[in-house]
């Protein structure tokens, strides 16, 4: 096989493992932003009926 086919496999392997890398940076990233600022999730309040609201009592 030619040099220019070993070379292309050579930058697509180096291509690859670039976006494997990326990949996992962002992974740990997205991770580390988790546990930095965790989902505080609220109780939600039950919808008031107007009979409550009315203030005619």
């Amino acid at each position: 096989m030619s040099s220019d086919f070993y070379k292309a496999l050579e930058i697509s392997g180096i291509g690859i493992a670039g976006v494997f890398i990326f990949m996992t940076l962002f992974f740990f990233v997205i991770i580390g932003l988790d546990k930095a600022f965790p989902n505080e999730k609220k109780p939600k309040k039950a919808p008031q009926t107007a009979d409550e609201n009315s203030g005619d009592e």
